[in-house]
């Protein structure tokens, strides 16, 4: 076979370069269509190439020509087929590309020249490397070697009918104790817990990647390394088993690829049933947490078929679909511009029409889910780190993994826009582009939804002043009252009994006064007497003001709203606690919190209604009177607070206060009703007519908003 180093630069053009000699072309499995395949296995990066028909004619005559004309004819005369010069010359580009010959055709410097453009920079790094990278550990081939034997007996149908029996066994053992079984997890809120629970998934994975690769060396492949790939910096391990990709018995690629999750289901089984059996101690939660741990990991994550996990290459193999996700990708892609644009391209692929109709369905659900994991892994790699880097990561992940593949499909779109412009199927969605983006940009919403109360202009809530017992209520809700009116006559059996005691003692105090005359002692004491009656007096004076104050009146002229239904007569009360509510009879008022995405939009004249929880209410007409500009630190209002039922999330902070977790600004409305209408604090929701937003401009303010909180601007 002629080498390219002995070719000269002006004939290397015309001149076929020569294949690597260390390339090995073996049978396939057959495709989905029922056509056989080949494989060239590179074995410098083990990797394997799948090629069709065409491509094991192009290779297996490919030493026996020195130019694409003279192997386009040796192919016509020895196979009966029409291939031309310009297909022979693509399929070498293919072949160079994929660093298959000896030396490209712009010799040594071509290979350095590639090599370059593969290079990136830190920042390039990672990006590409970040979310995934591979560390090999080491090469267990002897290892595997060694093992073979023993573990040839898992293999046997004997050990999986027992094993079946045994899980199915502890399944039924486990679900008569089932609450017992689930309470096992409180055992590892601890940090030793944690750890316990850290070993155990270790545990399990490892025997999960030795099943990968006793059964890939069961069949022959090679295993070159086992190592840890870290997903999101997260560390996961893993088998090579590319070798597999030899194998003609789709049987054994199943085997291969379902291996991990077997041992993970066999592990469960034998947990299970030692769980229902071991007493409570170490070795049951040990059985607890090998169980749970590999039904969670075999059945939730292995088997999606919509990562590249264990249930991705299952698909597959299943298919008969080699590279599924780029094909499907392909497919996708294809489908998705006919679809919407009439284009008439060929098909990427040559799947059978119900096969290919299949895998398009799957890569427009892997999107999908793509978007979403993708979204949510940028969203933990932001929290997983400090602000400004994460804020970049976030972007990056974004950027590359969400917008990136968007704007190079929108790309192909402009590449074909005269295509499209002339097909009379892309009306349709270019209208439908276009009416979306006026509606994004057009100002359409202008309803501030402000959480709020009704309440009388004039309200008083009334508290007991000190401890005491009510000994008569003498108005009912709803009644008028007179400003001073007594509302409630509380007493204080203690404070009662001083003021007796006090008045026996200025009694006393009297006796001896009006005995002066007669008896010298007391004529002596005669100023100490009457300091004393001078102090008793105002004894009796303060608890007799004391007991005055204990009777509840009316602080103003208006309307008892509310008594509460536990104060009753006989009650005894507390400092401070609520017995009532007194409101002014005239104008209601609302008032309520906006939230800061809103605070723009509203000011002091904008008009709206307030409308009430319960529906049957007619709304009541309300106008902004006043509007804070500085964020309120709490939530005064309590039937707003989420902890009372309310919409307003709050927290609450080490002094009590109810601490809104996002920013809101108190707001003032008042209103043309009467306390007739709305005599206490009613709960409810206010839709004021604030100025008019864009979607766009509001999704932008967003955005905003979230980098300057986050920048710590």
């Amino acid at each position: 076979m002629p080498s390219m180093s002995r070719r000269s630069a002006s004939d290397s053009a015309q001149v076929l370069p020569a294949l690597r000699e260390d390339l090995r072309l073996i049978e396939g499995p057959v495709s989905p269509s029922g056509a056989p395949t080949w494989l060239l296995f590179d074995p410098v990066a083990n990797r394997y190439f799948t090629f069709d028909l065409d491509g094991y004619q192009l290779l297996s005559l490919w030493a026996k020509a020195t130019t694409p004309e003279e192997l386009a004819q040796m192919i016509a005369d020895v196979h009966g087929a029409d291939v031309s010069a310009q297909t022979v010359a693509q399929f070498a580009r293919t072949l160079e590309q994929s660093c298959l010959l000896v030396e490209p055709a712009e010799g040594w410097r071509g290979l350095a020249h590639r090599a370059e453009l593969r290079k990136h920079g830190w920042i390039m790094w990672l990006v590409h490397n970040y979310l995934f990278v591979r560390v090999p550990l080491f090469r267990p081939q002897a290892l595997l070697d060694w093992l073979a034997p023993y573990v040839a007996i898992f293999y046997s149908r004997s050990w999986l009918w027992l094993i079946a029996s045994i899980g199915m066994t502890g399944l039924y053992l486990v679900s008569r104790q089932w609450m017992e079984f689930v309470s096992t997890f409180q055992h590892f809120y601890s940090l030793d817990g944690l750890i316990w629970y850290v070993l155990a998934i270790a545990v399990v994975k490892i025997f999960h990647e030795f099943g990968h690769a006793c059964t890939a060396v069961r069949y022959r492949c090679r295993v070159p390394t086992m190592g840890v790939a870290f997903l999101v910096m997260v560390p996961m391990l893993y088998t090579d088993v590319t070798d597999a990709w030899k194998l003609t018995s789709r049987r054994q690629k199943l085997l291969i690829d379902g291996a991990g999750i077997i041992v993970e289901l066999m592990i469960a089984a034998l947990s299970l049933f030692l769980w229902a059996f071991l007493p409570d101690g170490p070795a049951r939660s040990t059985a607890f947490v090998l169980a749970s741990t590999s039904l969670f990991a075999s059945l939730v994550i292995n088997l999606s078929p919509l990562m590249k996990f264990d249930g991705y290459f299952i698909l597959a193999d299943l298919l008969r679909v080699p590279n599924l996700q780029e094909r499907a990708n392909s497919l996708g892609r294809w489908k998705l511009r006919n679809v919407l644009f009439g284009i008439k391209e060929p098909c990427p692929d040559n799947l059978s029409p119900q096969m290919r109709s299949g895998v398009i369905a799957y890569a427009w659900i892997v999107w999908l889910y793509r978007l979403v994991v993708f979204t949510g892994i940028a969203l933990a790699v932001y929290h997983m780190f400090f602000k400004a880097l994460g804020l970049v990561l976030f972007a990056v992940e974004i950027i590359w993994f969400v917008l990136k593949p968007i704007a190079r499909e929108l790309g192909q779109w402009w590449q074909r826009r005269k295509v499209i412009v002339r097909s009379p199927r892309s009306i349709l969605p270019v209208t439908g582009l276009l009416v979306l983006l006026v509606l994004a940009v057009t100002p359409w919403s202008g309803r501030v939804a402000v959480p709020a109360v009704l309440e009388p202009e004039q309200q008083t809530r009334i508290f007991s002043s000190s401890p005491g017992r009510i000994e008569a209520i003498l108005v009912s809700e709803g009644a008028r009252v007179e400003k001073g009116q007594l509302l409630f006559r509380l007493s204080t059996p203690e404070t009662e009994a001083r003021l007796r005691q006090t008045e026996m003692q200025i009694a006393l105090v009297k006796l001896r006064a009006d005995r002066r005359v007669a008896d010298a002692k007391d004529k002596a004491q005669s100023l100490a007497l009457e300091q004393e009656l001078a102090s008793l007096n105002r004894r009796r004076e303060g608890l007799q003001r004391e007991i005055f104050e204990l009777d509840v009146r009316a602080p103003f002229d208006g309307v008892l709203a509310e008594l509460p239904p536990e104060i009753s007569v006989g009650r005894w009360v507390g400092k401070d606690t609520e017995i009532a509510l007194v409101a002014s009879e005239g104008r209601i008022r609302a008032r309520g919190f906006v939230s800061q995405d809103d605070l723009g939009r509203i000011e002091v004249g904008t008009a709206g209604t307030f409308s009430f929880d319960d529906a049957r209410r007619r709304p009541v007409p309300v106008s902004v009177t006043s509007v804070a500009y500085a964020g309120s630190p709490s939530v005064d209002i309590l039937e707003l607070a989420s902890v009372h039922g309310g919409p307003i999330a709050v927290e609450a902070d080490r002094d009590q206060r109810l601490v809104p977790t996002n920013g809101v600004y108190s707001v003032a409305m008042s209103s043309g009703a009467q306390t007739s209408e709305v005599s206490h604090v009613t709960r409810g929701l206010v839709h004021l007519s604030g100025r008019r937003e864009s979607f766009a401009a509001a999704a932008w303010r967003q955005v905003l908003k979230v980098l300057l909180q986050e920048s710590g601007a």
